[in-house]
């Protein structure tokens, strides 16, 4: 094994391990292109003045955003989903973990905030716990979905 930082951050399976450091390879590839891109425009047509900390903030939200979609949507996540009932099992369970996952945002929230006053200060706890069930659920079951007809397809072949 390669003796690095990530390897805190990267998972044990061999396999996994190598296709999140290819995602990253491809972020940091696409982050390069797109910042010679444009700097090239903004040195010939248009003049941005874009604050520095703003470009890095950007640099890093896309770095990010970019490897964990990738991730989602490669279908590595779940190994061991190859049957039906497996997939099933995942799936409540999933749904579970984000409830879950919900409820301590809307805790940390309700903390944070404090006791809302009327029903906008409640809407602004309740309305963000939803959306993070929503999507927590939702990229939970996507990578799932993927993993399962990954898994499928080998098992087929």
């Amino acid at each position: 094994m390669i003796q690095s930082f990530l390897n805190i951050f990267l998972p044990d399976d061999e396999y996994k391990r190598m296709k999140i450091v290819y995602i990253m390879a491809e972020a940091t590839f696409l982050t390069t292109g797109i910042l010679m891109l444009f700097s090239f425009l903004n040195l010939n047509w248009f003049k941005w003045s874009l604050d520095g900390s703003l470009i890095m903030f950007l640099i890093a939200a896309f770095i990010m955003c970019y490897t964990f979609m990738r991730y989602i949507f490669s279908g590595i996540e779940h190994t061991d989903v190859s049957n039906e009932n497996d997939y099933s099992t995942r799936r409540r369970k999933s749904l579970k973990n984000s409830l879950r996952f919900g409820l301590i945002f809307f805790v940390a929230s309700f903390v944070i905030k404090g006791v809302p006053s009327g029903w906008v200060e409640a809407m602004d706890i309740i309305g963000p716990s939803i959306l993070v069930i929503i999507f927590h659920y939702l990229f939970d079951y996507i990578s799932l979905k993927r993993s399962y007809k990954k898994n499928k397809d080998v098992i087929d072949d």
